[in-house]
């Protein structure tokens, strides 16, 4: 999947359904306005939709307000695999799963999962038929 960014912040609308996920004022997502973003993972939290996208030159994933952009290629990596937690979906590559700190193993560059990130990221960027992204670029 491949989004572009349409605006940096979520609109007073936007942000009154993302009240309890997002809070105006101390939060930014550091995404810049028409660059394209791959989509690691897909989220929705009370009701509107998330997405994990790769923080500008590091190799860790944030959680971004699906609202902020447009889809350019809306096709769904064969990784992702669905789970319901109460009344929230999460569609997520299958082995950010098996570690309930995936997330926070990878920021802190864990090896074993950084290797496994590296292999996930790998599959999607071909699947998706993308050969280079900005952040390779940095």
């Amino acid at each position: 999947m491949l989004v572009r960014c349409i605006s940096t912040l979520p609109n007073e609308e936007q942000a009154k359904r993302l009240l309890g996920s997002y809070w105006p004022g101390k939060q930014t997502f550091h995404v810049e306005i028409g660059q394209e973003y791959i989509v690691f993972a897909m989220s929705i939290i009370n009701g509107e939709s998330w997405v994990q996208i790769e923080e500008k030159g590091f190799e860790f994933l944030i959680p971004v307000p699906l609202c902020l952009f447009e889809i350019v290629n809306g096709k769904v990596p064969s990784s992702w695999e669905v789970c319901i937690k109460g009344v929230n979906i999460h569609l997520w590559p299958s082995s950010f799963y098996k570690d309930q700190y995936y997330h926070d193993k990878l920021s802190d560059g864990d090896p074993e999962i950084l290797e496994n990130y590296r292999e996930v990221k790998t599959q999607i960027l071909k699947e998706g038929g993308v050969k280079k992204t900005r952040t390779d670029e940095l």
